[in-house]
């Protein structure tokens, strides 16, 4: 065995306590302290839309918010959950729940792999870095919602994890198999959010240390198998991409360039190639709340990677697994940096590598200064003790904001979708209904889900009465621009608006306030 029972028992707890928090009353407000805005997580109502669609009209796709069309993993599975559980915040949220739940077991998997012969350093890196992972709060609250960052990373995780067999395995056959199931995870990752592009980043990465290493101990710069695995990997990915898209595209009808729109979606512009905006960008980065409110333990990754560098310079040797990890930190940076916007969903797959690197800065302190002897104040087993003390120290604003969310968890959400329907069927519920409004989907989950969804007015029959109302909140912006921005809405439309009623929601400490409307034709 490669674990002794004591750190064993101590994963299955520590994992365990963290499984029941993230599964218990999923369909909870999550903290929406640890985005930039502060308000509702509208996005959850935004992606999940074309798996409602089908729910409620048999079919997928939805006017212009076709995400499916480019990301379908996330609206498949969404959608089996619906189908299954029924309309509510639990199904569309339980994807993303279970794939986070996955990450944190294949986190520990792909460490037990790669520290098995190495008794000494598994026994410091596992918990630690479990401890770490586990209890990281941000990660937690995003694990909780129907976003699809964390699900992308589960698979492009899966994909590094073949990687890393691939290049570990001395067998031709086992080699090229781990590669083929690298390229088509790494496909399944691209294809449950785009952003998972970046992962081709990382790979490349990964290559360039492996070449620098082969080249500094003056062994081959690359086996011929891996050269053709690599391109196995990259061929196997793109092709299963590109012939998903087509598909999906010959389905649905649409154009090529409106599916080249909800790639691009106006995020690549020239402005990005200037070398004063890309310093902009980069720096914006640390102003990401995932960063700045885990400042200690982000010292202690660069602390951890400087330690492995100068490691490498010294003695010419740097563990393959550890390329992995400095391989994801970087390409996470360079790639989300790059674009200026980088919320904290975007980043919270940082947890993963600095999880990792705070383990491993333990294990480099314990080499250099305790197995060497050069600390003899006291002993080992009570310099190690407080050197873990302080980490958990350092760990304190995860732990209590986990255990204080834990016990003081709001259904605002749930609350308002059960008013909205209430008060819609009240006034009409003869007619067709229409709910328009950035929090659509999110309602249609909630109680108001004999409604369909329409986003373009164009597109509504005309043989048909329909009764169109409008919920939309003045958070952060003027009521009119909300309007025009996100419910089609125009200042004509405007005017024949008729107030019904307003919602204040308490969403941690602010209080927003929510306005029904009835469109008077």
């Amino acid at each position: 065995m490669y674990v002794n029972k004591s750190i064993l028992i101590f994963i299955l707890i520590i994992s365990s306590l963290s499984f029941i928090i993230r599964f218990h009353r999923i369909s909870a407000d999550p903290d929406t302290s640890v985005t930039w805005s502060g308000a509702f997580f509208t996005d959850e109502g935004f992606y999940s839309t074309n798996a409602v669609k089908k729910i409620l009209t048999g079919h997928f796709i939805c006017d212009h918010f076709n995400h499916i069309l480019v990301m379908p993993v996330m609206s498949f599975l969404q959608y089996y959950c619906l189908e299954y559980f029924g309309l509510s915040l639990f199904s569309i949220r339980f994807p993303s729940l279970l794939l986070s739940t996955l990450t944190i077991l294949l986190f520990i998997i792909f460490i037990i792999l790669s520290y098995r012969k190495k008794h000494e350093d598994l026994k410091v890196i596992l918990p630690v870095s479990v401890f770490i992972f586990c209890t990281n709060y941000i990660y937690l609250i995003y694990s909780r919602v129907a976003f699809w960052d964390i699900p992308m990373f589960t698979f492009g995780f899966i994909s590094l994890i073949f990687l890393f067999l691939a290049l570990k395995s001395n067998k031709i056959i086992m080699k090229q198999i781990f590669y083929i199931l690298s390229g088509l995870f790494l496909s399944i990752s691209v294809l449950t959010k785009t952003t998972g592009g970046f992962f081709y980043i990382i790979v490349v990465l990964i290559f360039v240390f492996q070449i620098l290493d082969n080249k500094f101990n003056n062994r081959k710069i690359l086996k011929i198998a891996d050269i053709y695995g690599i391109l196995l990997l990259l061929i196997v990915s793109l092709v299963v991409i590109i012939l998903t898209i087509l598909f999906l595209k010959n389905k649905s009808g649409e154009h090529f360039i409106n599916i080249f729109r909800i790639l691009v979606r106006g995020k690549i512009t020239l402005d990005h190639l200037k070398p004063i905006i890309i310093l902009k960008n980069y720096s914006n980065l640390f102003l990401v709340p995932f960063i700045w409110k885990n400042i200690p333990l982000f010292i202690l990754t660069l602390l951890s990677i400087w330690l492995i560098i100068y490691k490498f310079i010294k003695k010419r040797v740097i563990n393959l697994i550890d390329t992995f990890f400095i391989s994801i930190l970087l390409a996470i940076i360079l790639f989300f940096g790059f674009f200026g916007y980088a919320p904290s969903r975007y980043l919270v797959v940082l947890t993963i590598p600095v999880s990792y690197f705070i383990g491993i800065f333990l294990i480099r302190l314990k080499e250099y200064f305790i197995d060497s002897g050069k600390l003899i104040i006291c002993s080992k087993k009570h310099i190690f003790s407080i050197i873990l003390i302080a980490i958990i120290i350092l760990n304190g604003w995860n732990i209590i904001k986990t255990i204080h969310y834990f016990f003081n968890l709001r259904f605002s959400i749930n609350d308002l979708g059960e008013k909205v329907s209430d008060d819609i069927y009240t006034i009409n519920s003869e007619e067709k209904i229409i709910v328009c409004g950035r929090y659509t989907s999110l309602l249609a989950l909630l109680g108001v889900n004999k409604t369909d969804i329409y986003y373009d007015f164009t597109k509504l029959d005309n043989n048909i009465n329909y009764s169109i109302f409008v919920l939309e909140t003045n958070w952060k912006d003027s009521p009119l621009k909300v309007f025009q921005k996100t419910s089609c809405i125009d200042e004509e439309q405007w005017k024949n608006l008729e107030y019904i009623t307003k919602y204040n929601v308490l969403n941690n400490f602010h209080n927003i306030e929510f306005r029904l409307y009835r469109l008077i034709e």
